[in-house]
């Protein structure tokens, strides 16, 4: 945290060990993540931010997450402008871990703002500019309550806590939660907005492609696909692995479960 960030300065007329020193610096500090540069001169391969996400979003609210593949302090910084991001998140418990994972709320309906990403006492930036995300404007919601559950197991079988769990549920936006001690979790998905946050996404409980994805790092990720009637609960996820249920969705009733394939489910 004691860090300052780094100030990118040209220089007219660069000096030989000017330029050598950039080429140095450049190849320790740009990362690819999901396909754009992540800049920040100095970087640790393990402790800088992967899977880096914006879910949850609603009209005064988001979630920011990301995993590192070594446990590590980080935080957020973030503002209405790139010019003046002058708010900070700090983790509630203020621990280190692979999994960051940070809600910002009080926000203004259908604004843009931009957020700095730190990291061990790193600013990282999206190809040298903020991450930036835009909240949702207040829209009708025709579903009716919808949730979903399960437990998520290491590959020990061990329940695992603070995995991030990912759901995009009808090709909507992302929502998101995170595992309480004993591996469990919860997401509402009849919040789910459609990708342009102009509106809710239309549930069918039999038919809307549920697809979720479990990580704690960029090493341990499981996914799992199903439908709405066939996630309460979820059997047991253990990381590492991939599971499909669509082919349990032809005999399902109003109240079925999907049999567990590993470990028998905690309840919630």
């Amino acid at each position: 945290m004691k860090d300052k960030p780094t100030v990118y300065k040209k220089s007219k007329i660069p000096t030989v060990v000017g330029i050598i020193s950039l080429i140095i610096g450049v190849a320790a500090g740009v990362f690819i993540i999901n396909g754009k540069q992540l800049f920040r001169l100095g970087a640790n391969e393990n402790t800088f931010p992967a899977n880096i996400r914006v879910s949850n979003i609603t009209e005064d609210s988001v979630n920011i997450s990301w995993t590192t593949d070594t446990e590590t302090f980080g935080f957020i910084r973030y503002g209405q402008t790139q010019y003046l991001i002058d708010k900070t998140i700090l983790p509630e418990d203020e621990s280190t871990g692979t999994t960051h994972y940070f809600k910002l709320d009080n926000l203004d309906e259908g604004k843009k703002y931009f957020f700095v990403i730190n990291s061990k006492g790193i600013d990282y930036y999206n190809e040298k500019q903020p991450f930036q995300f835009t909240t949702a404007t207040k829209t009708i919601n025709l579903n009716e309550s919808m949730v979903i559950y399960g437990q998520v197991f290491s590959d020990n079988a061990q329940p695992q806590e603070k995995a991030i769990v990912y759901a995009t549920v009808g090709g909507g936006s992302l929502l998101s939660t995170q595992t309480d001690r004993d591996g469990t979790w919860a997401i509402l998905i009849s919040s789910a907005h459609t990708k342009d946050l102009n509106s809710y996404i239309l549930l069918d409980k039999k038919n809307t492609l549920v697809e979720l994805e479990i990580l704690t790092n960029s090493k341990n990720i499981s996914s799992v696909t199903t439908y709405p009637q066939l996630a309460k609960p979820i059997p047991p996820i253990i990381l590492k692995n991939s599971y499909d249920y669509r082919q349990n969705a032809t005999h399902a009733t109003d109240d079925y479960v999907p049999e567990s394939e590993t470990f028998p489910l905690t309840d919630i």
